[in-house]
């Protein structure tokens, strides 16, 4: 992994199967989303652990690491 502050966490809601994955590992709360509902990342409480990242789904991987000045905001942040 590159510096944290170089990169963030976003989920692809094109991607996402809300399956909750995220929202129940992420030790900050910033995975965030209803049942059945595309979740999102928010900036402002993600501190980079890369939990989310690791426990989504081989098939959806819809969590990405993406450089932290992209416009790229997964559908919320």
């Amino acid at each position: 992994m590159v510096c944290k502050d170089l990169v963030k966490f976003v989920i692809d809601p094109d991607k996402c199967t809300a399956c909750g994955a995220c929202k129940r590992i992420c030790p900050t709360g910033a995975a965030q989303g209803e049942k059945e509902v595309v979740h999102r990342i928010e900036q402002e409480l993600c501190i980079k652990c890369g939990a989310c990242h690791e426990v989504c789904p081989p098939k959806a991987q819809a969590v990405m690491i993406v450089p932290a000045h992209a416009e790229h905001n997964g559908g919320g942040d």
